[in-house]
């Protein structure tokens, strides 16, 4: 590869290097290529990264409710809350919960947390909306495969 060649790549990825370190710098910079406000700072990653958690909490926890109370969605199968309260020794026995403190945590936290989601009705939503404008939570870009 000619050395201009090698030279502008290099320049690139120390432009990029710089781009990088203002972004996520403690205290943020100007950027140095246009020197505006950055605003795709580290605490705009997380706090993008917390939305999408909430939106994606809600969506399985909201499912998860759903099924656990709903037992004919199950059928044939047993339920969730029969799997959960079948003996030490019935089948499955894969990945069995050893400890009867384990065994009680967790149906502990199933029914405080099917009792908590049951709550979520009306406006009370994470992610609300058909834009981030309108307080919808940040989504995967969408592949174009």
């Amino acid at each position: 590869m000619p050395a201009g060649i090698i030279a502008r790549i290099a320049e690139r990825g120390e432009r990029a290097a710089e781009l990088l370190a203002a972004r996520f710098a403690f205290e943020p910079k100007l950027d140095p290529q246009n020197g505006k406000k950055i605003k795709l700072t580290w605490d705009n990653h997380r706090w993008v990264r917390f939305r999408s958690f909430l939106a994606a909490f809600e969506d399985v926890a909201r499912r998860f409710r759903v099924t656990w109370e709903d037992a004919g969605r199950q059928r044939p199968f047993r339920s969730y809350k029969e799997l959960l309260g079948r003996s030490r020794n019935e089948e499955p026995t894969s990945y069995p919960m050893k400890r009867p403190t384990q065994l009680q945590f967790v149906r502990e936290t199933v029914n405080t947390l099917v009792d908590f989601v049951s709550g979520w009705t009306g406006d009370r939503t994470f992610d609300r909306g058909k834009s981030s404008r309108e307080g919808r939570s940040p989504r995967q870009k969408q592949s174009c495969a």
